[in-house]
């Protein structure tokens, strides 16, 4: 796993699976894959569809609610979750919001894990599977 800046994040290849790296909350964003990046100076978009569950309110799906839930109300689980957008302009364009990249091997270790949970159980906590995350103090221009 490597982490990365918008600058590295934008060139990322159509695919790449990453994780949103929350700062100051010490979370990461669900499991996505990268569909488009615009790079364009005036949107700086990039699209993506996230690759684990989602739990919704079907409110929220509008005329996509399916015809065997038009009735129903409350909560679904979504997946996959569809493409989303986004548009955090102020995020993006700040050199210290970092995102999470899953290289090939570390997407590997996952299907493996996913296909063999007692391997997962044995390799807890390995020395190699620990990514330090260093802080990025924002400099003047940058909003944190």
């Amino acid at each position: 796993m490597k982490i990365v800046n918008w600058t590295e994040f934008k060139k990322q290849p159509m695919g790449t699976i990453f994780q949103e790296i929350l700062e100051g909350v010490g979370e990461l964003q669900p499991l996505s894959i990268l569909t488009h990046v615009d790079n364009e100076e005036t949107t700086n978009d990039f699209y993506y569809a996230q690759l684990t569950p989602e739990m919704v309110d079907i409110g929220t799906l509008g005329d996509y609610r399916p015809s065997e839930l038009k009735s129903f109300n409350g909560d679904v689980v979504l997946h996959p979750s569809g493409i989303g957008r986004y548009g955090r302009y102020d995020l993006i364009s700040n050199e210290t919001k970092r995102w999470l990249i899953w290289e090939n091997v570390d997407r590997e270790r996952l299907a493996h894990w996913l296909l063999n949970p007692e391997m997962a159980v044995g390799q807890q906590n390995d020395d190699d599977l620990i990514l330090p995350v260093p802080y990025i103090a924002p400099t003047k221009g940058n909003k944190k």
